[in-house]
C-alpha cells in the first residue's frame, strides 16, 4: 500500500449515550446562533 503525503484524518465519530460505544459518520453539522 503506498505511503499518503500527509496523514489521513481519523474518522469522525460520536459516543452513544449511556455505552463505552462510538457511532461513525460521514459529516458533523453545527447550528448555532
Amino acid at each position: 500500500m503506498p505511503q499518503t503525503v500527509i496523514p489521513a484524518p481519523a474518522p469522525a465519530s460520536l459516543p452513544v449515550r449511556g455505552s463505552d460505544a462510538v457511532f461513525p459518520v460521514r459529516r458533523i453539522y453545527c447550528v448555532g446562533r
